[in-house]
């Protein structure tokens, strides 16, 4: 559309000229008159016409002269205009030209009233608004309210949707005008600016952190309501009506599930539908069981947080050739949602072992036993990085070939231990009934019994008051002296092993539990959890926590009661039967039993 218009009354800013005689008996104050009878240049003020200095005066805003009199002209250099002394000050002679800059109005037809607020700049008091149609028929505000220099608000009557679009004209009282062009419309419905169709995915690690957003907008510039007008949002999600922001908590689901809806964006008189959908995933599990050796889980591209649930493998249990019944401890379970790091394309997965008959130790840091004596139960854990066999079985109780924990970070693609989950203690033997291990897990992996109290591993040590040789970060304490009768357990495996004890002649106990662990972050840790629970082993955690550049939410960190066999949440769905447990046969049949294996399940 083109229309053609009269800019000249913009220009025409020539002073009046003529002779004495042909000059205005008055003028607005100000005004400039070139007078051919004297040839000289006037100015009206307030006391008439008098004649103009020869050159004007000019300067700063401070170099203006003190005592002028009304008409007095000054060429400002610090402003870079031409002002004029009037009755409220000095005053730009020429007013700046209105702009518009944006408008808003929600216009109908069938209304009689409609309300144009319009934004911009130079707006006078006196300004007045006008709408010009395709048709170029002017049409004149029923009222004009001038708000400040930078708004006003203009009501018109009924506007012929047949003319649109609208320019939009503000005129000062100067007749300096602004013009926004094609800029008004009648009747319009709000413009989709997203795409109909699937909004995104949710996955079950994210389902706490997923948003989306829809958007529309409207041509008048009337704010956008959003609702919805038929479906539903997966449950747990809901839709900010101002914002256009779907966020919220999803529900889990057990299979990939579709939820399909429909959003209507109104401008308050006309409105606009558009279908979505957002497709919630179950999750997408990844299930490492005991191997023996470390195991890689290679992040999938564009996955930001993982899931991990982990349980650590149970000390062995003694029962050969006598009616003893002294059992291992219970496997530990720890549970945490953690970000994905920049640049991290794989993390490291440990499945702790579990025990096959005495004088053994686990993969996975259990400390081995002696001389009739179980080993403990290696730890579960995940790292970040690929390091191969950073837990080496040794053959006896009498030495040791594993890598401690100081080492890790020197070990190629070590960055970081995410979590842990402790393992339980071994069984001792000899003469004494109930020799039970600690059971793993927790912050504080619980103690062994005997001839004295083994102590589980913390988050800062593994000392238990009495023979602790090799118990150590990831490594359960094991005998280093065979002493005769003295069939002592090894400790369980964890971030910090539990203790194992040795004395003389048939002094025996069973090794302790090992301690869980989550947050460990580039060779540092900011803080040290302490147990929440009543047990005063176990911790939870409501809320998310950062260490580092690693986030972790929604963590466990579990141990089974005090003679208690299994591990804890034994009867989540991801757990496979016999992991973690502690074999506890009364009576004799002349076998030692296999104590249950870890197990890692990681899922997004």
């Amino acid at each position: 559309m083109s229309r053609a218009r009269d800019l000249a009354s913009i220009f025409n800013l020539d002073p009046l000229s003529g002779t004495t005689a042909e000059r205005p008996a008055s003028a607005p104050v100000g005004q400039i008159y070139y007078n051919g009878t004297t040839a000289k240049t006037e100015i009206y003020t307030s006391t008439g016409w008098q004649e103009m200095a020869s050159g004007i005066a000019y300067g700063n805003n401070a170099s203006r002269p003190s005592n002028p009199v009304v008409g007095t002209p000054y060429f400002n250099g610090q402003e870079g205009r031409l002002e004029l002394y009037t009755s409220n000050g000095w005053q730009n002679i020429v007013q700046e030209t209105p702009g518009i800059v944006s408008i808003q109005a929600n216009v109908t037809d069938t209304s009689t009233t409609n309300t144009i607020v319009i934004s911009g700049t130079n707006f006078f008091s006196g300004a007045v608004a006008t709408l010009i149609g395709t048709n170029g028929v002017e049409i004149q505000p029923t009222s004009v309210t001038v708000n400040s220099i930078s708004q006003i608000t203009a009501v018109f009557g009924s506007i012929n949707a047949a003319y649109e679009p609208y320019d939009v004209k503000v005129v000062n009282p100067s007749n300096l005008y602004g013009i926004l062009l094609d800029s008004l419309f009648v009747n319009q419905t709000p413009v989709w600016n997203t795409a109909a169709g699937s909004l995104g995915l949710i996955y079950d690690s994210r389902r706490d952190a997923t948003t989306f957003t829809v958007s529309a907008s409207d041509p008048e510039g009337t704010s956008i309501t959003y609702s919805i007008s038929s479906g539903s949002l997966p449950t747990g999600m809901s839709l900010n009506s101002s914002s256009g922001v779907i966020s919220g908590t999803s529900n889990a689901v057990t299979s990939d599930t579709t939820y399909n809806f429909t959003i209507t964006a109104s401008d308050g008189s006309n409105s606009s539908s558009r279908s979505f959908s957002i497709i919630s995933k179950a999750p997408v599990k990844t299930v490492f069981a005991h191997t023996g050796s470390s195991q890689t889980f290679s992040i999938p591209a564009g996955i930001t947080k993982l899931k991990a649930k982990i349980w650590g493998a149970a000390g062995g249990e003694y029962n050969a050739g006598t009616n003893l019944t002294n059992s291992g401890g219970a496997g530990g379970y720890t549970e945490t949602t953690f970000n994905v790091l920049n640049g991290e394309t794989t993390l490291t997965v440990i499945v702790g072992g579990g025990l096959v008959g005495n004088n053994m130790s686990a993969y996975g840091g259990g400390g081995g036993g002696v001389n009739g004596g179980t080993g403990g139960g290696g730890c579960s854990a995940i790292l970040s990085g690929n390091i191969s066999s950073p837990f080496i079985q040794q053959t006896t109780g009498l030495s040791s070939t594993f890598v401690p924990q100081a080492n890790l970070l020197s070990l190629s693609g070590a960055i970081g231990v995410i979590a842990v989950a402790g393992g339980g203690g071994g069984a001792g033997w000899y003469t004494v009934n109930n020799q039970v291990g600690g059971n793993g897990g927790g912050l504080i992996g619980r103690n062994g019994s005997g001839y004295t109290t083994t102590i589980g591993g913390t988050q800062s040590s593994s000392t238990n008051g009495n023979n602790t040789a090799g118990a150590g970060k990831f490594k359960g304490g094991y005998i280093v002296t065979n002493n005769s009768q003295g069939g002592s357990g090894g400790g369980g495996g964890g971030w910090y092993g539990g203790g194992a004890a040795q004395g003389n002649s048939g002094d025996n106990a069973s090794g302790a539990g090992g301690s869980g662990f989550i947050g460990y972050v580039d060779g540092s840790t900011s803080a040290v959890l302490s147990p929440n629970q009543g047990d005063g082993f176990s911790y939870i955690d409501s809320i998310t926590r950062t260490n580092g550049s690693r986030t972790y939410s929604s963590s466990k960190c579990l141990v089974s009661a005090a003679g208690t066999f299994t591990p804890p949440n034994n009867t989540d769905s991801d757990y496979v039967s016999d992991v973690g447990v502690a074999t506890y046969y009364p009576g004799n049949d002349g076998t030692s039993k296999s104590s249950g294996h870890g197990l890692v399940v990681i899922s997004y």
